[in-house]
């Protein structure tokens, strides 16, 4: 190899390793991720959270407009109007009215510069108390959206969290599989050594542990899809790698939750009951303000202003302080029901039926909440007792598979036996795990129906 080439092929190796340096001292650590951290996260940087949480922000501006544009008067100032126009007028009339045409033809002009302010206000009957009304119903049912969108994003958190926590477990399960396999392929290998089985066990035994390697892999790949999903849903594309610090998810007997005490505390915090209520109010009041239109309505203006005038061009930007000055004042009152009083009425019945329908929508989501929290409870005991079944059906398939080993190693037990009994094993670990975090799932759809934490140590109702 020529000098030159092997001093390119230095300095080539030497700027791949800098590379390689720089992205593995740039790469960040990974994040422990509380289940806290990640509703913080969330909190911050979800997408639909964050609209939702936007438009609260519009409640201060459109108060103050909505307060002063109902109190003060709206005010139009003219800084400046000037202009000048020209006529020529070709025909005229003579001392006794006849038109005759204009001896003197030709243009006249005249100019002029204006400025004024006035003041203009409107008011009928309760319009003004309405409008303050109508906005603070505005702002609460916003207020009341971004809630309800903040316990949905926290209970969707808490639940990927948890399945996050559930593929983890279960593929450390996979993984711990492996080691008895290989296990069993030593007995095997002795066993087949001692001409007590065949080759063909041997195999099967090797079959087994390249076998749970899939399961391993596929395993894998599934907790990376939700641990994926997990950080979806937070928002933050900046996150680092993260990892779940494990929480919490304790299996309690729910069967002393008080159901009745459960539905009643929904009906007052779960968010859908909230903002249907808060949708009755709203239309109550729209049955109001429709109503509004038989009372009369006063209109005031206020002008003041100064005009400048003259001949030809001379008034253009005239600013001088002998100008005329002018003021004028006008109230008016009408009765805006009886120039369109079928359309008025109708208006009103339409917001009558609107009430009416309101009321009925707000019953419906009642009894449809009341449905979810009895059947999220039914579910949650479904839950608990398959988490109890699936710990005694582990220690029965446990004790069965040490004793199967023992009759492999004795010779009283063929390979496909024993792969029998550690399928069944397997099978019954995995039911355990996935018992559990069912329960903790069913947990959060119960506290998602009734819009409040649910606390297992507690026998009369639950609800914190």
């Amino acid at each position: 190899m020529r000098p030159r080439n092997v001093v390119a092929a230095t300095l080539l190796l030497a700027v791949l390793s800098a590379d390689a340096l720089d992205a593995q001292v740039s790469r960040p650590d990974t994040l422990t991720l509380t289940l806290e951290e990640a509703y913080r996260i969330a909190a911050g940087s979800n997408p639909a959270y964050r609209q939702v949480l936007n438009t609260t922000t519009l409640n201060g501006p459109e108060s103050r407009a909505n307060l002063f544009g109902q109190i003060l008067p709206s005010v139009n100032l003219n800084l400046l109007q000037t202009g000048y126009s020209g006529r020529l007028t070709q025909q005229t009339n003579d001392l006794f009215g006849n038109p005759i045409l204009n001896p003197q033809q030709s243009f006249s002009y005249s100019s002029n510069t204006r400025q004024s302010i006035s003041l203009n206000w409107s008011i009928q009957g309760a319009s003004m108390f309405n409008a303050r009304t109508r906005q603070r119903l505005t702002n609460r049912d916003r207020g009341l959206a971004e809630s309800s969108e903040m316990a949905g994003l926290r209970a969707n958190v808490r639940r990927q969290f948890y399945l996050v926590l559930r593929e983890r477990d279960l593929l450390e399960l996979e993984r711990s599989l492996v080691e008895p396999r290989r296990v069993d392929l030593d007995v095997a290998e002795q066993l087949f050594r001692l001409a007590q089985i065949t080759r063909v066990d041997v195999l099967n035994a090797e079959l087994a542990i390249e076998q749970q390697n899939i399961n391993v892999n596929v395993q894998n790949r599934r907790y990376e899809q939700v641990l994926l999903f997990l950080r979806t849903l937070l928002g933050d594309d900046g996150l680092p790698p993260v990892r779940l610090q494990t929480e919490d998810h304790a299996v309690f007997d729910p069967t002393g939750l008080d159901l009745d005490a459960l539905v009643e505390r929904a009906m007052d915090s779960n968010p859908a009951v909230r903002q249907q209520a808060a949708s009755v109010e709203s239309a109550s009041h729209g049955v109001k303000e429709s109503r509004n239109n038989w009372w009369p309505s006063l209109q005031a203006n206020f002008t003041y202003g100064r005009l400048a005038q003259n001949t030809g061009t001379e008034g253009l930007f005239d600013f001088s302080p002998s100008n005329d000055t002018q003021s004028s004042f006008a109230l008016s009152m009408s009765l805006p029901f009886l120039s369109n009083y079928f359309q008025n009425t109708a208006t009103i019945a339409q917001a009558t039926v609107g009430l009416d329908n309101a009321d009925e929508a707000l019953r419906s989501i009642r009894l449809a909440t009341a449905e979810q929290v009895r059947s999220a409870a039914l579910t949650l005991r479904n839950g608990y007792e398959r988490h109890v079944y699936a710990q005694r059906s582990l220690e029965i398939a446990q004790e069965a598979l040490r004793l199967a080993r023992e009759e492999y190693r004795l010779g009283t037990r063929t390979f496909e036996q024993l792969q029998d009994s550690i399928d069944q094993e397997a099978l019954t670990r995995r039911q355990v795990v996935e018992a559990d975090y069912t329960f903790t799932d069913g947990l959060v759809t119960l506290e998602e129906a009734v819009g409040t934490t649910i606390d297992g140590s507690t026998t009369g109702g639950g609800a914190e």
